[in-house]
């Protein structure tokens, strides 16, 4: 849904972030919340109408509640024992949100509901298929909330929640090819690279630029049966072929790279390495990332 300011860019441009707000956690939680129904094959109990006496099953909110402390330590349960917003939004628990959102888009299930008696509804009768196209809508909603909220993530439809990283020269192609690299080593390594910089937590982004690096350097050495000098030679040999602006330009590429490896903390941690502040850390695995693309694709 387009509004009016936006269609006309009458509005100023938010800068987006991974830092889930107050807002942006209600909304995230009563989105998740409004499809319970939906994990009913997970947490069923069986009950008895007391009018009636006609046996069905609903929602078993204890368990269910159990299940998501025990599964979702960080996330906030009040003292109704019911999941809400934590007072203060900290790093240790503005991801458990996500991890909600993860919870429901696995689990959930089509389900149909419907009146035991149209005239006196009684209890509601759960249906429960063995689909789940239900979780197209809620992921739909979950990237509505980040869009609007200006969140750096998206609901994946592998039903996991990543860091949608702006200006990323990350793509499909990039993905293909770094499969396609025959040497396991550098294959393992850039793919769990691009695993932990999707992530939302420091930690784990910082663990994605220290695997890029590791590649890097793992590259510069491709060409085993020459020293690594002489193979990082070849190798921008193969990707300047033979022009020789592009070859000076690669090369100082390289020599830069290896001067910031040697000069932050990223491959080394000794006490003399400069930090890398967070907002810093997806413009250097950018920059890696950039040289290593065009890197693979011309290795022989």
């Amino acid at each position: 849904m387009c509004l009016y300011t936006e269609r006309h860019k009458q509005r100023v441009e938010a800068k987006k972030s991974d830092n889930i707000t107050k807002n942006a956690y209600s909304l995230l939680l009563k989105c998740c919340l409004k499809y319970k129904d939906n994990l009913t094959h997970e947490f069923p109990i069986k009950e008895t109408h007391d009018f009636t006496g006609k046996d069905y099953i609903s929602f078993n909110e204890e368990y269910f509640i159990e299940k998501i402390r025990s599964r979702i330590p960080f996330i906030h349960i009040d003292e109704k024992n019911e999941i809400s917003i934590p007072d203060c939004i900290s790093d240790d628990n503005q991801y458990a949100i996500l991890d909600l959102i993860e919870f429901f888009a696995k689990k959930m299930r089509d389900i149909f509901k419907q009146w035991n008696d149209l005239q006196y509804k009684n209890y509601e009768i759960i249906s429960v298929f063995d689909t789940s196209d239900i979780f197209y809508k809620f992921q739909d909603e979950i990237n509505e909330i980040f869009r609007d909220e200006n969140l750096l993530f998206i609901l994946t439809d592998k039903k996991i929640v990543e860091r949608d990283l702006e200006h990323s020269v990350l793509s499909t192609s990039i993905e293909e090819d770094i499969q396609k690299i025959q040497e396991q080593g550098i294959k393992q390594l850039l793919n769990d690279a691009v695993t932990f910089i999707r992530k939302p937590n420091i930690s784990e982004r910082q663990s994605g630029l220290e695997k890029i690096w590791d590649a890097f350097e793992r590259i510069k050495t491709y060409h085993q049966e020459l020293d690594k000098k002489s193979s990082v030679q070849k190798i921008i040999k193969n990707v300047s072929r033979g022009d020789e602006a592009l070859r000076q330009l690669f090369e100082d590429e390289f020599k830069e790279l290896t001067n910031i490896g040697n000069e932050y903390r990223i491959r080394h941690h000794e006490t003399n390495k400069k930090e890398i502040q967070p907002h810093f850390i997806d413009y250097l695995f950018n920059r890696c990332l950039s040289l290593i693309s065009i890197t693979i694709r011309h290795l022989d």
